[in-house]
């Protein structure tokens, strides 16, 4: 037996249509790292008909989108490094996000060969010092690939490093000003966070990842999602604990009274964190059960004392609606993203 995701694409499109609803304007959702863990393929088939562009993380998520038969638009947000990723760019027709001439120009020469013509974003760096232009070089750098041929010039970016404060209020003044006089391209900013906590922002198309995968990124309430997972595994055995008695690696967890202890198919390898151990609960029978003793490489541990008819091969819900992800996440000190990514990819996931 091993651990399963049930993932619901409808919840996925509504998620969507929220948040466009809430920001009023175009809203690029962000497919990364296999759709947040959520299935690359299957989530960009769910978005085609109601997006003109979907934002992605790698050329090679690129090409598997292609090769599956994917045509809508399709932009890289991180800027290309490479003669490889620019070629891969030119011929599966990508919009790659850009901050040097250098890569400019040698996507101009290899589209100007492949007689083609490729879509650039410029992204502008405000603060996140990771990629970028710099801001007062940003009417210089698209005067000077205003020359090459072959290049469309589409958007300008950036990226918040910090959700609302002093700081982001200044670096959202920031990239106003310099893209002011680009309003005829594409201009996008807030990330998932700043979408929902920093409104001003919204000025700009949204790129949303986390929230139209169901999860906030802070304890905000003024946009209400819906779940879009839930995580799955077995009881695989079942044991008597007399009181006093511990369980698994460390001992780290000792009954203070006789009880019911089943062991579950998943553990670490499949994502579930270890240092959930003793800090997180399941569902068995619809009864919230306590995850009690460390987490091991594939199985894990659920307190089910007091759960009626509990047996071997019953369901065991680690995340759905009442078991949050942000939840999972407070509770060893991490954001929501990490928690989504962490599945492992060759983990079934069922659509529904």
């Amino acid at each position: 037996m091993k651990p399963w995701l049930e993932i619901d694409l409808d919840a996925i499109l509504s998620n969507y249509r929220i948040i466009k609803n809430y920001v009023k304007k175009d809203l690029i959702p962000v497919i990364k790292s296999n759709a947040y863990g959520m299935g690359l393929i299957p989530v960009a088939n769910a978005l085609k008909d109601v997006t003109n562009l979907i934002a992605i993380g790698d050329v090679e998520e690129a090409q598997t989108l292609r090769r599956s038969g994917f045509k809508g638009d399709l932009l890289l947000i991180v800027p290309i490094f490479s003669r490889e990723e620019a070629e891969l760019c030119v011929q599966y027709d990508i919009f790659a996000a850009v901050d040097s001439f250098e890569m400019v120009s040698l996507l101009s020469d290899i589209a100007k060969k492949s007689a083609k013509t490729v879509g650039i974003h410029v992204k502008v760096d405000i603060g996140m010092h990771r990629f970028g232009v710099k801001p007062e070089e940003l009417d210089s750098f698209i005067e000077e690939i205003s020359y090459l041929p072959n290049i469309k010039l589409m958007g300008i970016f950036s990226h918040f490093p910090l959700g609302l404060n002093l700081i982001t209020e200044e670096q959202l003044i920031l990239f106003d000003r310099i893209s002011s006089k680009y309003k005829d391209l594409i201009i996008h900013l807030p990330n998932s966070q700043n979408t929902v906590e920093n409104f001003e922002s919204t000025k700009f198309i949204s790129r949303c990842g986390l929230l139209i995968y169901g999860a906030l990124p802070s304890d905000v309430k003024n946009i209400t999602l819906k779940n879009i997972l839930k995580l799955k595994a077995n009881i695989v055995k079942i044991h008597d604990i007399s009181a006093g008695q511990s369980w698994s690696y460390g001992y780290s967890y000792t009954a203070h009274k006789d009880s019911k202890i089943a062991v579950i198919s998943i553990g670490y390898a499949d994502g579930l964190k270890r240092a959930l151990s003793n800090k997180w609960n399941a569902k068995v029978k619809g009864n919230i059960c306590p995850l009690r003793g460390t987490i091991n490489m594939n199985f894990s541990f659920v307190d089910i004392t007091g759960v009626s008819n509990a047996q071997v091969g019953d369901e065991v819900i680690l995340l759905d609606e009442d078991l949050k992800i942000e939840d999972m996440a407070k509770a060893v000190d991490t954001v929501p993203h990490e928690i989504l990514v962490s599945f492992r990819e060759s983990m079934k996931r069922i659509y529904v």
